[in-house]
């Protein structure tokens, strides 16, 4: 279409199943945005029309995203990405198919690490820990006392 996308949109696949509906705000992704079906490491996923993907959006910036996954019957969050209060960057964990943490993280705004990391067993106790700094190409460093217990 032509001019710039404002309101409710819904996308289908070709067997008429809807891949996704978002909101639009002056053509910038805007508000609750669901994939029903997404694609990770050039694969698609779908759960059974269970959202795969939940995101919210602020003017085309991410609040917050949720990713779901199926395994053994189960259906679970396995990872959520959400914006720091100071506007720079975000907080990254990935779970465990039980719901509990299984690492946290910071990331820069380019989903580069930075910051506070820590890989949790599925018990609670720390796996490892340590921090990341970002270098002058924008690499994050492993820095500081790294442990593994």
């Amino acid at each position: 279409g032509y001019g710039t996308k404002n309101g409710f949109y819904k996308e289908y696949n070709q067997y008429g199943t809807i891949i996704r509906h978002f909101n639009y705000s002056e053509g910038m992704e805007n508000g609750l945005c669901i994939e029903y079906i997404t694609m990770r490491g050039g694969e698609y996923y779908e759960c059974d029309g269970k959202p795969m993907v939940e995101k919210m959006m602020n003017k085309g910036d991410v609040v917050y995203e949720k990713e779901f996954a199926c395994s053994n019957g189960g259906y679970y969050m396995f990872r959520k990405r959400e914006a720091n209060k100071d506007g720079v960057g975000f907080t990254y964990t990935e779970y465990y198919p039980s719901g509990k943490i299984s690492k946290k993280y910071g990331l820069t705004y380019y989903l580069d690490k930075l910051g506070a990391y820590t890989d949790y067993y599925e018990n609670g106790s720390i796996k490892e820990a340590g921090n990341y700094l970002k270098t002058e190409n924008y690499n994050a460093l492993m820095n500081g006392h790294f442990y593994a217990s």
